[in-house]
Formats: C-alpha cells, sequence, structure tokens
C-alpha cells in the first residue's frame, strides 16, 4: 500500500531537467533503500525466482542501468533512478514469495481505488493541485488530482482498471464491487484527457476477451475490413472526412495535433538525434531529462523531459546493447503471449505495450507501473518454479 499509494502522490511540479534532491523523491530513495535491505536479507528466498527468463532479464537491466550511473550527465539521477528499478523488481518478488494472488490484487486495487478517489474528491473540490490549466492551443482542464500530471494519473487510472479486470476475473471483487470500480477509473481516465491510456487499457481488455471468444475470427475480419475501407479513403484522396474525425479527436480541434500525436513525433525525432550521438550505452538510464529539453526546438509546447516513447526512451538512455536485456524481456512476453497464454499476464503486457507507444511506460522514472508489471514478472517466474517442483 505504501507504494501503491503514498510513493504515488506528487505535490510539487518539477521544472523542465530538474533532477535535484527534495522531500518527495528523498522519501521514495528511503522506502526504495528499505525494500533493498529486506531483499538482501532473505537472498536465499529470491535467488531462485531471480533466475527466470523474466526477472533474470529485469534484473541485468536494472543493473546496466546502476553501471550508466559512470558516464551519465547527471550520476546521482541515473543511480537513484536505477535503485527505485531494481527495488521494485524485489518487492515484486517479495509479494510473489509471501502472499496469494488474489490477496495481492485486493491489496493492490483497493489503495489504488482510495487513491484515485482522492484524486476525483480533490478535483470536485476544485483544489488547484489537482487540476492543470489548459495551454495556449487547449480550452480544457485536465484532472490530475495528486499524481503531479494528467498523463501521469490517467496511467495510473488505467492500470486501476486493468487489475480491477484481472481480479473480477479471479473472483476477487464480486460483480458490483468490480462495477463500482470500473466506474471511478472510467471517469478518472476520462477526466485526465489521457487519449493513450484510455486506449490502452481499453485495447488490453478487448484483446484479452476476443482472444477467449467464439466470435473472434468475425471480429478480426471485420476490423481489417474497416482498415482495409479508411486505405482506400485515402487512396482515393478524398481525406476530408479522416480530417473532421481527427479533428473531433483532438483536445484543441486541430487536424496537426492528432497527426502529430500531440507534438511526439518532434519528440521523437529528438530522442532519435541523440540515439545516434550514443547509440552502444545511450546518455545513462533516465538522465536526459535536461538534454530534451535544451534539444527540442524553441517552438516546441509541451513536456520535453522525455521521448514519449518506450523504446526510444531506454535506447537513447542505455542505448542498443544496454536495452537488449529489456528487448529480449518484451519479446520473450510476446512470444509467451501465444505459446504460453495467461490472460492476466498478457493484459498486463497489451497495457504496457500500447501505452509505451505514445508513453515512457517502464523506461525511466521507476513508478506504479514499473511495479506491476514486474508483479508479472515474479509471478510468471513462480509458477515457473512451481511447475519445476511438481515434476520432480
Amino acid at each position: 500500500m505504501t507504494v501503491t499509494f503514498v510513493l504515488s502522490l506528487n505535490f510539487r511540479q518539477r521544472e523542465l531537467g530538474e533532477t535535484g534532491l527534495d522531500w518527495q523523491n528523498g522519501t521514495k530513495f528511503v522506502v526504495w533503500s528499505a525494500i533493498i535491505g529486506l531483499g538482501i536479507l532473505r537472498w536465499r528466498e529470491l535467488a531462485a525466482l531471480m533466475g527466470k527468463p523474466l526477472t533474470g532479464l529485469s534484473l541485468t537491466y536494472a543493473a546496466i542501468a546502476l553501471l550508466s550511473a559512470t558516464w551519465s550527465e547527471v550520476p546521482a539521477y541515473t543511480a537513484a533512478s536505477a535503485i527505485g528499478m531494481l527495488a521494485y523488481l524485489v518487492l515484486a518478488c517479495l509479494l510473489v514469495r509471501d502472499l496469494n494472488e488474489v490477496a495481492i490484487l485486493r491489496i493492490v486495487v483497493g489503495s489504488l481505488a482510495a487513491y484515485i478517489m482522492a484524486g476525483l474528491l480533490a478535483g470536485a473540490l476544485s483544489f488547484d493541485i489537482a487540476w492543470l490549466a489548459p495551454s495556449a492551443d487547449e480550452s480544457i482542464n485536465r484532472l490530475q488530482g495528486f499524481s503531479g500530471h494528467p498523463n501521469t494519473f490517467g496511467q495510473q487510472a488505467a492500470v486501476f482498471i486493468t487489475l480491477t479486470v484481472i481480479a473480477w476475473r479471479l473472483r476477487a471483487f464480486g460483480n458490483g464491487a468490480a462495477c463500482a470500480l470500473l466506474i471511478i477509473g472510467c471517469v478518472a481516465i476520462l477526466a485526465s484527457g489521457s487519449r493513450t491510456n484510455l486506449a490502452a487499457a481499453l485495447i488490453a481488455w478487448f484483446v484479452i476477451a476476443l482472444r477467449s471468444s467464439p466470435w473472434r475470427h468475425m471480429v478480426v475480419l471485420a476490423g481489417m475490413t474497416a482498415v482495409a475501407t479508411l486505405l482506400m479513403i485515402a487512396a482515393t484522396g478524398d481525406l476530408s472526412e479522416i480530417g473532421a474525425l481527427a479533428k473531433g479527436l483532438s483536445r484543441t480541434g486541430a487536424e496537426g495535433e492528432v497527426f502529430t500525436l500531440t507534438g511526439r513525433t518532434e519528440l521523437w525525432a529528438t530522442a532519435w538525434h541523440l540515439i545516434t550521438e550514443k547509440p552502444l550505452f545511450g546518455w545513462g538510464y533516465n538522465g536526459i531529462e535536461d538534454i530534451m529539453s535544451r534539444t527540442v526546438s524553441v517552438g516546441f509546447e509541451g513536456t520535453a523531459i522525455n521521448a514519449h516513447n518506450m523504446l526510444l526512451q531506454s535506447l537513447a538512455s542505455l542505448g542498443f546493447v544496454g536495452s537488449l536485456p529489456a528487448i529480449a524481456a518484451i519479446s520473450l512476453l510476446c512470444l509467451r503471449f501465444f505459446t504460453k497464454p495467461d490472460p492476466a499476464r498478457d493484459q498486463i503486457a497489451v497495457l504496457l505495450l500500447v501505452s509505451g507507444l505514445g508513453e515512457v511506460g517502464i523506461a525511466a522514472t521507476p513508478i506504479l507501473l514499473t511495479v506491476v508489471v514486474f508483479y508479472f514478472f515474479a509471478r510468471d517466474g513462480q509458477q515457473c518454479v512451481g511447475s519445476r517442483r511438481h515434476e520432480l
């Protein structure tokens, strides 16, 4: 509960590229250090889990991230972020060792429900900290609760929705409770205006539901037909309807906002430029905030502290060599989606991959999504350990 509720709280706005220590990230560092200390005391219990593919690759990635502090422009910030990632991996392994799955889901979903409801209440009471004022081109306030940014609050709501669906599927909650929790999550994500995270939560839910549906072939065929129709319309040059749709999906009413993914294409170009400068080992884990803010064009409007793409963020931070463990872990997740289906793990995997197209996911500052993903990595490893013991 401390990690899912307390460490998700954010009561201040950082300046672009600011990486200094304050009481909030200091608190996180203390908690992370305590978790690692507990892991060291119980290393014999965790060794078997850490040796499994997904957790082992994650441990290797965290070790490279920590090592990258030696070449990062902000070594203390890089080292602290890497320690946070390692701490969440240790915590995930401790959870699967000490608690059963239903108990874990009830605790996490319950604490997240309290956190999100607190954010909604703050918004309803018109607390200034709970709302992000519209930019020059926008006209609506976006709810950020106590997260520090609407996209962060939207991602937390997306994780909450996904975990609630998983918990309901495992009968951790009844139909009525699950419905109430899902309504809370949907209200939060809609109020945040985070379209990427909304799409990720819905797609993850839909994909897993579709996979077990007897109508899946017809739905896939209908989807392919719709895509082919849109391509045909584009090929004939009649783009007026597509343009009108794009305006309707944008927050500012401008087509360009959708076609540039709210400025993300410029951030991707900037990140790629940084990658080409240091392609092997990058600039240091989570160490490109100040570089991004200085490199992006002067006229850019938005938050230019990361690549807003999980793969590009990792490549810019740790390069192609340093990112190999993460790429291997994601590839293994995709492979197991088809070869060893697991609705819970696969729903989190789809959420991670879809949200990672427009956000940094688990490739930057350790967050709620990081510990949730690592939990399902450790859960997968625990199942492998259990299967091996059963065979013996």
